[in-house]
C-alpha cells in the first residue's frame, strides 16, 4: 500500500510535463525550391528566434492530441513562468486515471474519479536530498514543451521553410525537419541545453521510436500557432499535435484551496477504508 502515492505521482508527472509527455513526427524534410529559398541555416536562425521569443512570454496555452497504439488523448495545457505554474486538463480512452494536474514551484496537485468530489491529492513535485525540487524540472514544468521543441528542430540537419501557409485563419511559416534520436543525444550546439535533450530523446525513446519527423507553424508575430511530431517505431505510429495560443495572457491558473487538498496519507487511509469496506459486502 505506502507504494500507491509514489505509482500515481509518477504517472501523474510523466502525464504532465515538463511533459510531458510524448510523441513525433517522420514528415521528412523541405526539398526542392522551397528548402533552397530559405535552407537550414535561415531555418535554424527563425526557429531560435521564435524559442528566444517564446522565452519572453509569461505564460501561453496549448490543445494537444496525441494519437499512438493506447488510443487518443486530448489535453489542454496552461504553462505560467512566473509565478511557476502549469496545468492540464486531459479526455478521451487513453487518458489514463488523472483528469486534471496543476504543477507549482513544490508541489503537484492532482484529482480524478478515485477522490471524492472537489478533492486534490497533493504530492511533493520530484524532491532532491534536500525536499526541494531539481530547478531544471520546475523549469521545464512552468514552461512547457514548445521551447524544447523548437531547439529539437533547429538542430535538424534538413531543416528548412517549406512556405507559407494558413493556420487558423492568420498566415504562417511552415518549417519542417527530422531528427534521428541517438544522433540528437549527442548534439552539443547552442540550440538546445544538455538536460531538456536527454528528457526529449528518453520520452522518444521510451513510444519506441528512433527517428522523429517536425512540423511548426510560425506566426507574423514570430509566434509558434502550431506543431506536429510523429514517428513510426517499435510500439507502431505516434503521432502529437498542438497549436498554441494566449501568449502573455493571465491563464487563471488556480492552486487549490488547503481545505480540498488530501496529502498522501490521507488518500491511503480514504483507500484502506474503502478497501475494507469492499470486503465487508
Amino acid at each position: 500500500m505506502a507504494q500507491a502515492p509514489t505509482a500515481i505521482r509518477t504517472a501523474v508527472m510523466a502525464a504532465t510535463g515538463a511533459a510531458l509527455a510524448l510523441a513525433l513526427t517522420a514528415c521528412g524534410g523541405g526539398s526542392g525550391d522551397d528548402a533552397k529559398k530559405d535552407g537550414a541555416g535561415d531555418a535554424q536562425s527563425a526557429l531560435k528566434e521564435t524559442a528566444r521569443k517564446t522565452a519572453q512570454q509569461n505564460a501561453y496555452r496549448t490543445e494537444r492530441v496525441r494519437t499512438d497504439n493506447k488510443g487518443e488523448v486530448r489535453a489542454a495545457y496552461a504553462f505560467q513562468r512566473k509565478p511557476e505554474l502549469a496545468q492540464r486538463r486531459t479526455s478521451g480512452p487513453a487518458a489514463g486515471t488523472t483528469d486534471e494536474a496543476i504543477t507549482t514551484q513544490d508541489a503537484l496537485y492532482s484529482r480524478n474519479q478515485s477522490l471524492p468530489e472537489g478533492k486534490w491529492l497533493r504530492t511533493d513535485a520530484r524532491p532532491q536530498g534536500d525536499g526541494k525540487p531539481a530547478d531544471g524540472e520546475r523549469q521545464n514544468t512552468a514552461q512547457g514543451d514548445l521551447p524544447v521543441l523548437l531547439g529539437v528542430l533547429a538542430t535538424a540537419k534538413d531543416v528548412a521553410k517549406t512556405g507559407d501557409e494558413k493556420v487558423g485563419g492568420q498566415s504562417a511559416a511552415h518549417y519542417r525537419g527530422s531528427v534521428v534520436l541517438n544522433e540528437l543525444a549527442q548534439y552539443q550546439g547552442d540550440a538546445l541545453q544538455e538536460q531538456p535533450r536527454d528528457l526529449y530523446v528518453k520520452q522518444r525513446d521510451e513510444a519506441g521510436l528512433e527517428k522523429v519527423g517536425i512540423d511548426v507553424w510560425i506566426g507574423e508575430d514570430g509566434l509558434a500557432v502550431k506543431s506536429q511530431e510523429t514517428g513510426t517505431g517499435s510500439k507502431g505510429e505516434v503521432r502529437l499535435t498542438e497549436e498554441y495560443s494566449g501568449y502573455g495572457a493571465d491563464p487563471k491558473i488556480q492552486v487549490p484551496a488547503a481545505g480540498d487538498v488530501l496529502t498522501s496519507e490521507q488518500y491511503l487511509q480514504l483507500q484502506i477504508e474503502k478497501a475494507a469496506g469492499q470486503r465487508k459486502r
